[in-house]
């Protein structure tokens, strides 16, 4: 089985009046996205749609962010090897 590249990064601009921003990669855990305004990493003001879909989501926040403040989704997630892989085994 393949596993498709996704983007993990994405970047967009605010205008004083839009609160949904979208992502566009598969995020399993509201915690495994990351979201900055500006660069600030938030914690809270703003919820995660789309938890699971492998087509992304989008994050709302109460208050729309800035003209031209930078909104930044990022999907961080710990990566790990579950199975030990011998050489020429």
């Amino acid at each position: 089985m393949s596993v498709s590249a996704q983007e993990t990064v994405f970047r967009h601009l605010g205008n004083g009046a839009t609160v949904t921003f979208a992502f566009g990669c598969q995020v399993v855990k509201s915690g495994d996205l990351q979201v900055y305004l500006d660069e600030d990493l938030l914690t809270s003001g703003f919820t995660v749609n789309g938890i699971g879909s492998p087509t992304g989501g989008t994050v709302t926040f109460a208050v729309p962010p800035a003209n031209l403040a930078q909104v930044r989704l990022e999907r961080d997630i710990v990566l790990e090897r579950l199975t030990d892989y011998q050489q020429n085994g």
